[in-house]
This record gives C-alpha cells, structure tokens and sequence, in this order.
C-alpha cells in the first residue's frame, strides 16, 4: 500500500494531552521542506495548540521532547509506527507555562531541534 496517497489518523493520549496526527501526501504540504529542515513548528508562538510538521525518509518511531531553558525535560510525546512520508502532529500546551522552550525531534533517520515558545 503506498503512504504518500493515503490518509491515515491517529488519536493519541498521552499525560492528559491529546495529540492527533495525520499523514498527508507531499502535494498537499504548505511549504517545500529542504533536506536539512524536516521539522516544522507553527504557530510560533504558541497560544494553546501547535502543529508539528514533519517529513520521514523512512517508516519510524518519533519522539518529540520539550525542554525548558534550563535543559529539564518538561514533557514528552512519542508516535508510533509512523510511514515514510509526511506528517501532522498537533501538541497541546495547556499544561506549560509561557515561556522559551526547546522542542526536539528523533526519528530513525534524523534528530532534529527548534526553538518555540509559549505564550497563553
């Protein structure tokens, strides 16, 4: 079955914080990503729910990992079994205080970082 034509939702829970993310096919992607930037965060700010955009070379597990700015990790969300392709993956920051955080992102093939911040 090819990924890249077929819509495929998960609902997540994970620490009282829903997360949802869709598999969209790469025509219907906003921007063109480069090579080196796989990993999209907007709105930035953040008032409440954020989407985490994100292309896979290959099928795999993610991790997405917040830190505040003194390195502890605030809170973690991670996506099963996830296709080649890309994705959509919506976070809830209702349970972080406003502030400058760091969001990584691993997957099999790459790890990624980006600044966000929260602003309620």
């Amino acid at each position: 079955m090819k990924w890249r034509n077929t819509y495929l939702l998960f609902l997540f829970m994970f620490l009282g914080q829903l997360v949802f993310a869709q598999s969209i096919s790469n025509d219907q992607l906003k921007r063109q990503k480069t090579d080196t930037e796989r990993v999209n965060i907007y709105p930035n700010p953040i008032q409440l729910v954020a989407t985490i955009e994100l292309s896979l070379t290959e099928g795999s597990d993610v991790l997405i990992e917040f830190f505040d700015l003194t390195g502890k990790k605030v809170t973690q969300q991670s996506v099963r079994n996830l296709p080649s392709g890309s994705h959509q993956v919506a976070f809830n920051s209702a349970e972080l205080k406003n502030g400058i955080y760091l969001c990584k992102v691993t997957a099999k093939d790459f790890v990624e970082a980006k600044r966000i911040v929260i602003k309620h």
